[in-house]
């Protein structure tokens, strides 16, 4: 049985202002990462924090289809949406993913003080 590899996908990203661009060469993307702010958003709501981040690495694990390049997470630790995450391929449907993420906390459809249950 003969195994054909997956079609190639550009790994590395920087953004050009709120523009995703494929990076060649892992060392500059390194040097590009650590030093550029990479964040969508940031909000604190109910007393936790709503994150939305550039991730830098296309996290589509796939391919077909856009490169997976953002995240939103909430950070709530000892809520069962403690790490829940969003994840989106551009800058403008991340930014309206976290808008929608802080929403449904602020309504009460995402529920903070649902505790993850004991066993």
């Amino acid at each position: 049985m003969t195994l054909n590899p997956l079609p190639k996908r550009r790994t590395y990203w920087i953004l050009d202002g709120k523009n995703p661009v494929p990076e060649p060469d892992a060392l500059k993307w390194a040097q590009w990462f650590e030093i550029h702010e990479r964040h969508v958003d940031k909000t604190i709501v109910q007393g936790y924090e709503v994150s939305t981040v550039f991730l830098g690495m296309d996290h589509g694990h796939s391919a077909e289809g856009p490169p997976v390049l953002f995240e939103t997470m909430i950070f709530a630790e000892g809520s069962r949406h403690d790490l829940a995450m969003w994840r989106y391929c551009t800058w403008d449907q991340a930014a309206r993913g976290h808008a929608e993420v802080v929403k449904q906390i602020e309504s009460g459809e995402i529920d903070l003080t649902e505790r993850e249950s004991e066993t």
